[in-house]
């Protein structure tokens, strides 16, 4: 039995999806990752610091959309290649 090959735009929707969806998810990870060493550093929180640890975790939760993006792109491209070789 074949199957009809899907189409392009439903291709191309499969890869926004994936591409916005990590992109969206990619903040809340990249919290969930830092949080532990926010907290266990001592200096980060202290007059010393000057606002350092806040602002570096700042900033790297800002761009994780970026890398997000990126990884959803990939991944959405290589299973809408996946899934054109298997139809």
């Amino acid at each position: 039995m074949t199957t009809a090959s899907p189409s392009p735009l439903r291709l191309a929707l499969g890869v926004l999806g994936w591409t916005f969806g990590c992109a969206l998810a990619a903040p809340f990870v990249t919290l969930a990752l830092i949080v532990p060493f926010y907290l266990a550093d001592k200096v980060c929180g202290t007059p010393g610091d000057s606002g350092g640890c806040e602002m570096g975790f700042g900033v790297m939760v800002i761009m994780s959309p970026l890398a997000g993006a990126t990884v959803g792109f990939v991944v959405g491209l290589v299973r809408a290649f996946r899934r054109t070789q298997t139809a």
